[in-house]
């Protein structure tokens, strides 16, 4: 990176395109509106063109098919962008460059137009030198931003995972592989693409000296979770007069895995926890009130459990001594969430399900801080069951948020079955959380599913709603 790097410049994302923030397609129309004032001024003056040549005829029937042929394209471009696509590679694809013409250059070519066929209407020389003149820079435009394009190295930096609501930055370098000529103006349009939404984010590079590279950065916050995709990213420049646009199509694909958002556990969660931990069920009787690891040897004090009297080491030292013992809290996670949604759902019910799985992604983040030589297992039931288990560790959690990121939701009907599976799977010492989604949104009958579960001792239930979990998580 060289010193020219310094000079960088941010640019904000904007909002998801939509076909009535788009504007109008001006240049097609325009462009359209000038192949059929070519075609009427044909037709109109029969005496003059029939004197034309050969050539002359061509030239002009051949200007007229591209103006109309770009027209026609931009306007069909703005009315379906998908169906644009998919013309586009039987012809323009062929190439990685673009070419269009800008409001300033349709003013340009206009005057350009009057001026030939007032040369050929009017057999006048001057008119035709002037249309001569006029078409030096038009032609000398395109030449110089082809040439920067051609030097043109992009690559893009992007972090693989964030979180929703989390702001990051996209960095862009450019480098320019001319020796000679440094390249000016040069705007780099990137694509990020979602299964719902489609963004475009656009950095400008002033100046980008012989054989330099500079980088370029814009933030991102993006709302929704799930995986986007980047590329390719559209490097165009109007330098040196703006007469006309040249870009070059850059394919560098990337990706951005978007996990649920992430809160804080109220209080009383915590309560409810401690509580929960101690009604947790052991197979195997030890001294102390909990699930205690031993600690050391002590001398006996009034109000000592006598349980606790170490009798072999009391008869050595002919004292009594007791064990002490330290609490452990570290008990295994097991974490269902049951991402339940009618086929008729509606946007209530999707906001449910992002509810549960950030609810499900913070408890699983408390888990592996609080009780990190544990293990973590995780039943996700939604479109389709998905298990996994392993350490409390952050390498494990980044796995598991990985696949929260990528859950859809679904209409299970059984929910019973894989609960107490996972039930006889995990060991006594394991405490269950099942977060669902049933009786919150539309179908409220589905919660009568849950309570066909068998009561466990060691199985909290939550059903995510608007009531329940601003009790429960919070976001700062």
């Amino acid at each position: 990176m060289t010193a020219e790097a310094n000079d960088q410049f941010y640019s904000s994302l904007p909002a998801a395109n939509s076909p009535s923030r788009r504007p109008w397609p001006v240049v097609g129309m325009v462009n359209i509106l000038a192949a059929l004032v070519l075609l009427t001024l044909y037709f109109a003056f029969p005496i003059v063109t029939s004197q034309w040549s050969n050539l002359g005829r061509l030239l002009f029937g051949g200007l007229m098919v591209i103006v109309s042929l770009l027209g026609i394209f931009q306007v069909w471009e703005w009315v379906n962008p998908a169906g644009s696509e998919a013309l586009a590679p039987r012809w323009a694809s062929l190439s990685r460059h673009r070419i269009s013409v800008p409001r300033e250059g349709i003013t340009y070519l206009i005057i350009m137009i009057v001026m030939f066929m007032g040369a050929l209407l009017g057999h006048s020389n001057m008119l035709m030198l002037v249309f001569a003149m006029m078409a030096g820079p038009f032609v000398v435009n395109g030449w110089v931003t082809f040439g920067a394009l051609r030097g043109a190295v992009l690559k893009r930096t992007i972090p693989p995972r964030a979180m929703v609501g989390e702001q990051f930055g996209a960095e862009i370098e450019f480098h320019n592989n001319r020796s000679w000529i440094a390249s000016w103006m040069m705007v780099a349009k990137d694509t990020i693409l979602h299964p719902q939404e489609k963004l475009e984010a656009s950095v400008l590079f002033t100046r980008i000296g012989p054989m330099k590279s500079q980088s370029a950065y814009y933030q991102l916050n993006l709302a929704k979770r799930g995986k986007y995709r980047f590329g390719p990213i559209r490097l165009s420049s109007q330098f040196p007069l703006g007469l006309i646009e040249r870009a070059l199509i850059v394919d560098i694909p990337g990706e951005v895995l978007i996990h649920p958002r992430i809160g804080r556990l109220s209080p009383r969660w915590k309560k409810a926890v401690d509580g929960a931990a101690e009604l947790v069920m052991q197979p195997v009787s030890k001294a102390g009130h909990f699930d205690d690891e031993f600690h050391h040897l002590r001398d006996y004090r009034a109000g000592d459990n006598p349980r606790a009297i170490h009798w072999r080491s009391s008869a050595k030292r002919t004292s009594l001594v007791v064990r002490e013992y330290q609490p452990n809290r570290e008990h295994s996670l097991l974490l269902i969430l049951d991402l339940w949604r009618p086929s008729n759902g509606n946007s209530q019910d999707d906001q449910l399900v992002e509810t549960a799985l950030s609810l499900g992604a913070t408890i699983a983040r408390e888990h592996v801080r609080d009780c990190r030589d544990s293990e973590l297992r995780i039943l996700v039931m939604g479109a389709k069951t998905e298990v996994w288990h392993g350490p409390a560790s952050m390498a494990g959690l980044e796995e598991v948020l990985d696949r929260l990121a990528l859950a859809t939701a679904g209409h299970l009907p059984d929910v019973i079955a894989p609960v107490q599976q996972q039930l006889q799977d995990s060991s006594a010492a394991t405490r269950g959380v099942l977060v669902s989604t049933r009786g919150g949104g539309t179908d409220r009958s589905a919660a009568s599913r849950i309570g066909d579960l068998p009561r466990h001792s060691r199985m909290q239930r939550i059903l995510v709603d608007e009531r329940t979990v601003p009790d429960l998580l919070s976001f700062e």
